[in-house]
Protein backbone atom coordinates (compact mmCIF):
# COMPACT_ATOMS: atom_id res chain seq x y z
CA UNK A 1 0.00 0.00 0.00
CA UNK A 2 1.41 3.46 -0.87
CA UNK A 3 1.69 6.61 1.10
CA UNK A 4 -1.50 8.09 -0.88
CA UNK A 5 -3.39 5.07 0.13
CA UNK A 6 -2.71 4.81 3.65
CA UNK A 7 -3.99 8.50 4.01
CA UNK A 8 -7.29 8.03 1.74
CA UNK A 9 -8.19 4.77 3.97
CA UNK A 10 -7.35 6.77 6.93
CA UNK A 11 -9.58 9.75 5.41
CA UNK A 12 -12.36 7.54 4.72
CA UNK A 13 -12.75 6.16 8.01
CA UNK A 14 -12.07 9.54 9.82
CA UNK A 15 -15.18 10.20 7.84
CA UNK A 16 -17.23 7.25 8.69
CA UNK A 17 -16.50 7.40 11.91
CA UNK A 18 -16.88 11.09 12.77
CA UNK A 19 -13.91 12.06 13.19
CA UNK A 20 -13.90 15.65 11.96
CA UNK A 21 -10.77 16.82 12.70
CA UNK A 22 -8.37 14.06 12.32
CA UNK A 23 -9.80 14.29 8.75
CA UNK A 24 -9.59 18.07 8.37
CA UNK A 25 -5.82 17.24 9.33
CA UNK A 26 -5.61 14.66 6.76
CA UNK A 27 -7.41 16.19 3.88
CA UNK A 28 -4.98 18.87 4.20
CA UNK A 29 -2.18 16.69 3.58
CA UNK A 30 -3.14 14.84 0.77
CA UNK A 31 -5.81 17.89 -0.64
CA UNK A 32 -6.77 17.04 -4.47
CA UNK A 33 -6.05 13.52 -3.95
CA UNK A 34 -8.98 13.07 -1.56
CA UNK A 35 -11.84 13.85 -4.41
CA UNK A 36 -12.29 10.16 -5.20
CA UNK A 37 -12.93 9.41 -0.69
CA UNK A 38 -15.41 12.15 -1.57
CA UNK A 39 -16.93 11.67 -4.16
CA UNK A 40 -17.54 7.86 -3.02
CA UNK A 41 -18.77 8.66 0.35
CA UNK A 42 -21.73 11.23 -0.61
CA UNK A 43 -23.28 8.69 -1.94
CA UNK A 44 -23.38 6.87 1.76
CA UNK A 45 -26.75 6.35 3.51
CA UNK A 46 -26.26 8.34 6.20
CA UNK A 47 -26.85 11.40 6.48
CA UNK A 48 -23.91 12.96 8.83
CA UNK A 49 -21.27 10.99 6.56
CA UNK A 50 -22.63 12.91 4.10
CA UNK A 51 -22.08 16.49 5.89
CA UNK A 52 -19.06 15.65 7.12
CA UNK A 53 -17.79 15.28 2.90
CA UNK A 54 -19.39 18.71 2.30
CA UNK A 55 -17.28 20.42 4.88
CA UNK A 56 -14.46 18.81 3.72
CA UNK A 57 -15.64 19.69 0.05
CA UNK A 58 -15.87 23.19 1.29
CA UNK A 59 -12.04 23.30 2.39
CA UNK A 60 -10.74 21.97 -0.45
CA UNK A 61 -12.25 24.02 -2.81
CA UNK A 62 -11.25 22.64 -6.24
CA UNK A 63 -14.09 22.07 -9.01
CA UNK A 64 -14.33 18.65 -9.01
CA UNK A 65 -15.39 19.19 -4.43
CA UNK A 66 -17.32 21.88 -5.92
CA UNK A 67 -19.34 19.72 -8.58
CA UNK A 68 -20.46 17.53 -5.04
CA UNK A 69 -21.71 20.71 -3.33
CA UNK A 70 -23.62 21.48 -6.69
CA UNK A 71 -25.40 18.01 -6.43
CA UNK A 72 -25.64 18.27 -2.85
CA UNK A 73 -28.58 20.39 -3.54
CA UNK A 74 -30.38 17.63 -4.54
CA UNK A 75 -30.02 15.94 -1.20
CA UNK A 76 -32.95 14.28 0.08
CA UNK A 77 -31.94 15.85 3.62
CA UNK A 78 -32.74 19.03 4.52
CA UNK A 79 -29.62 19.14 6.85
CA UNK A 80 -27.33 18.11 3.42
CA UNK A 81 -29.56 20.80 1.36
CA UNK A 82 -29.11 23.53 3.76
CA UNK A 83 -24.98 22.72 4.10
CA UNK A 84 -24.55 22.77 0.55
CA UNK A 85 -26.06 26.00 -0.10
CA UNK A 86 -24.22 27.65 2.32
CA UNK A 87 -20.91 25.87 1.16
CA UNK A 88 -22.34 27.84 -2.52
CA UNK A 89 -19.68 30.43 -1.68
CA UNK A 90 -16.68 28.11 -1.86
CA UNK A 91 -17.65 27.15 -5.41
CA UNK A 92 -15.63 30.22 -7.17
CA UNK A 93 -14.39 28.38 -10.50
CA UNK A 94 -15.83 30.05 -13.69
CA UNK A 95 -16.22 26.30 -15.33
CA UNK A 96 -19.09 25.50 -12.85
CA UNK A 97 -21.15 28.18 -14.30
CA UNK A 98 -23.43 26.09 -16.88
CA UNK A 99 -23.80 23.92 -13.51
CA UNK A 100 -24.89 26.76 -11.79
CA UNK A 101 -27.73 27.50 -13.98
CA UNK A 102 -28.94 24.26 -14.54
CA UNK A 103 -29.53 24.16 -10.56
CA UNK A 104 -30.87 27.84 -10.61
CA UNK A 105 -33.32 25.95 -13.31
CA UNK A 106 -33.39 23.18 -11.31
CA UNK A 107 -34.58 24.43 -7.78
CA UNK A 108 -37.67 26.40 -7.11
CA UNK A 109 -36.70 27.71 -3.24
CA UNK A 110 -35.77 31.38 -3.48
CA UNK A 111 -32.93 30.82 -0.49
CA UNK A 112 -31.03 28.62 -2.84
CA UNK A 113 -31.79 30.45 -6.24
CA UNK A 114 -31.01 33.66 -4.35
CA UNK A 115 -27.63 31.85 -3.02
CA UNK A 116 -26.83 31.02 -6.61
CA UNK A 117 -27.34 33.77 -8.20
CA UNK A 118 -25.27 35.60 -5.67
CA UNK A 119 -22.46 33.18 -6.45
CA UNK A 120 -22.75 34.02 -9.98
CA UNK A 121 -22.85 37.57 -10.22
CA UNK A 122 -19.20 36.84 -8.38
CA UNK A 123 -17.35 34.73 -10.62
CA UNK A 124 -19.83 35.86 -13.71
CA UNK A 125 -19.33 38.17 -16.03
CA UNK A 126 -21.42 40.36 -18.51
CA UNK A 127 -22.52 37.46 -20.64
CA UNK A 128 -24.90 35.91 -17.81
CA UNK A 129 -26.46 39.19 -17.80
CA UNK A 130 -29.38 37.80 -20.08
CA UNK A 131 -29.71 34.61 -18.08
CA UNK A 132 -30.24 36.05 -15.05
CA UNK A 133 -32.09 38.93 -15.92
CA UNK A 134 -34.54 36.04 -17.12
CA UNK A 135 -34.93 34.78 -13.52
CA UNK A 136 -35.14 37.81 -11.80
CA UNK A 137 -38.61 38.34 -14.45
CA UNK A 138 -39.93 34.89 -12.71
CA UNK A 139 -39.28 35.40 -9.50
CA UNK A 140 -41.60 36.74 -6.88
CA UNK A 141 -40.33 36.47 -3.69
CA UNK A 142 -38.73 39.92 -2.80
CA UNK A 143 -35.30 38.88 -1.32
CA UNK A 144 -34.49 36.62 -4.58
CA UNK A 145 -35.58 39.03 -6.37
CA UNK A 146 -33.35 41.25 -4.57
CA UNK A 147 -30.53 39.13 -4.78
CA UNK A 148 -31.04 38.77 -8.27
CA UNK A 149 -30.55 42.13 -8.47
CA UNK A 150 -27.18 42.54 -6.73
CA UNK A 151 -26.02 40.09 -8.66
CA UNK A 152 -26.72 41.93 -11.83
CA UNK A 153 -25.32 44.95 -10.62
CA UNK A 154 -21.92 43.09 -10.14
CA UNK A 155 -22.08 42.14 -13.70
CA UNK A 156 -22.51 45.49 -14.74
CA UNK A 157 -26.29 45.52 -15.62
CA UNK A 158 -26.99 49.55 -15.71
CA UNK A 159 -30.54 49.11 -14.72
CA UNK A 160 -29.72 47.19 -11.81
CA UNK A 161 -27.04 49.57 -11.11
CA UNK A 162 -29.29 52.54 -11.22
CA UNK A 163 -32.03 51.26 -8.85
CA UNK A 164 -29.02 50.38 -6.43
CA UNK A 165 -28.01 54.29 -6.69
CA UNK A 166 -31.85 55.58 -6.34
CA UNK A 167 -31.91 53.42 -3.27
CA UNK A 168 -28.93 54.94 -1.54
CA UNK A 169 -30.87 58.37 -1.48
CA UNK A 170 -34.43 56.99 -0.37
CA UNK A 171 -35.53 58.52 2.73
CA UNK A 172 -36.22 55.33 4.24
CA UNK A 173 -33.03 54.63 6.51
CA UNK A 174 -33.38 50.97 7.07
CA UNK A 175 -33.27 51.21 2.47
CA UNK A 176 -30.66 53.45 2.38
CA UNK A 177 -28.66 51.45 5.10
CA UNK A 178 -29.14 48.06 3.15
CA UNK A 179 -27.85 49.98 0.04
CA UNK A 180 -24.87 51.02 1.36
CA UNK A 181 -24.51 47.21 2.69
CA UNK A 182 -24.93 46.19 -0.69
CA UNK A 183 -22.26 47.73 -2.15
CA UNK A 184 -19.93 45.95 -0.59
CA UNK A 185 -21.15 43.19 -2.36
CA UNK A 186 -21.22 44.90 -5.21
CA UNK A 187 -17.24 46.23 -5.56
CA UNK A 188 -17.73 49.24 -7.71
CA UNK A 189 -15.57 52.06 -5.85
CA UNK A 190 -17.45 54.45 -8.28
CA UNK A 191 -20.79 53.97 -6.23
CA UNK A 192 -18.96 56.12 -3.56
CA UNK A 193 -20.12 59.27 -5.92
CA UNK A 194 -23.95 59.05 -4.29
CA UNK A 195 -22.92 58.55 -0.84
CA UNK A 196 -22.99 62.66 -0.02
CA UNK A 197 -27.07 62.59 0.86
CA UNK A 198 -25.63 59.09 3.39
CA UNK A 199 -22.72 61.02 4.99
CA UNK A 200 -25.29 63.50 5.59
CA UNK A 201 -27.98 61.42 7.41
CA UNK A 202 -27.61 61.77 11.37
CA UNK A 203 -30.39 58.71 11.72
CA UNK A 204 -29.09 55.73 14.10
CA UNK A 205 -29.50 52.49 12.31
CA UNK A 206 -27.07 49.88 14.49
CA UNK A 207 -27.23 49.85 18.31
CA UNK A 208 -23.11 49.60 18.99
CA UNK A 209 -23.98 48.88 22.92
CA UNK A 210 -25.02 45.72 24.24
CA UNK A 211 -28.85 45.47 24.45
CA UNK A 212 -29.84 46.86 27.87
CA UNK A 213 -27.17 49.00 28.32
CA UNK A 214 -27.42 52.46 29.46
CA UNK A 215 -27.01 54.67 28.05
CA UNK A 216 -27.57 52.96 24.14
CA UNK A 217 -25.23 53.73 21.52
CA UNK A 218 -25.94 53.88 18.39
CA UNK A 219 -24.07 54.07 14.89
CA UNK A 220 -25.44 56.48 12.06
CA UNK A 221 -25.95 55.83 8.92
CA UNK A 222 -23.37 58.55 7.85
CA UNK A 223 -20.69 56.68 9.84
CA UNK A 224 -22.03 52.84 8.25
CA UNK A 225 -20.71 55.26 5.19
CA UNK A 226 -17.52 55.93 5.96
CA UNK A 227 -17.08 52.05 7.01
CA UNK A 228 -18.70 50.99 3.67
CA UNK A 229 -15.88 53.37 1.88
CA UNK A 230 -13.18 51.96 3.30
CA UNK A 231 -14.77 48.30 2.29
CA UNK A 232 -14.88 50.04 -1.41
CA UNK A 233 -10.78 50.78 -0.55
CA UNK A 234 -10.69 54.13 -0.23
CA UNK A 235 -8.48 55.12 2.21
CA UNK A 236 -8.51 58.05 5.43
CA UNK A 237 -6.22 59.70 7.56
CA UNK A 238 -7.99 57.81 10.40
CA UNK A 239 -8.79 53.93 10.74
CA UNK A 240 -12.18 53.21 9.42
CA UNK A 241 -12.03 48.94 9.49
CA UNK A 242 -14.82 49.16 12.13
CA UNK A 243 -18.16 50.87 12.71
CA UNK A 244 -17.69 53.83 15.22
CA UNK A 245 -19.39 57.46 15.91
CA UNK A 246 -17.51 59.85 13.56
CA UNK A 247 -16.17 63.02 14.18
CA UNK A 248 -17.46 66.15 12.37
CA UNK A 249 -14.16 66.50 10.89
CA UNK A 250 -13.47 62.83 9.86
CA UNK A 251 -17.05 63.16 8.19
CA UNK A 252 -15.78 66.28 6.12
CA UNK A 253 -12.57 64.13 5.35
CA UNK A 254 -15.00 61.45 3.55
CA UNK A 255 -17.55 63.97 2.32
CA UNK A 256 -14.68 65.37 0.52
CA UNK A 257 -13.20 62.20 -1.24
CA UNK A 258 -16.88 61.92 -2.28
CA UNK A 259 -16.94 65.36 -4.16
CA UNK A 260 -14.16 64.18 -5.83
CA UNK A 261 -15.35 61.11 -7.70
CA UNK A 262 -17.40 61.30 -11.13
CA UNK A 263 -20.61 59.77 -11.17
CA UNK A 264 -20.55 57.09 -13.34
Amino acid sequence: MTTLDRLQTQLRNFILSDQVFEAETTLKKIGKDAVPVLRELIKSEKVRVRSNVLELAGQLGDIESCSLILRALDDPDDEVRNLAIFQINKCSHRELIPDMFIALERHSDPRTRGTLSLQLGMIGNKDQIPLLKKYLGKAKDPELRHQIGLALTRLGDLEARAALIQRLSDGDSSVRYRALQDCLYIQDKSLAAYFTLALEDFRNVVQLTIPGEKPAVYARICDIAVTVMEGLGYKFSFTAETVQIRSGKELEEAKKIVSSIPRQ
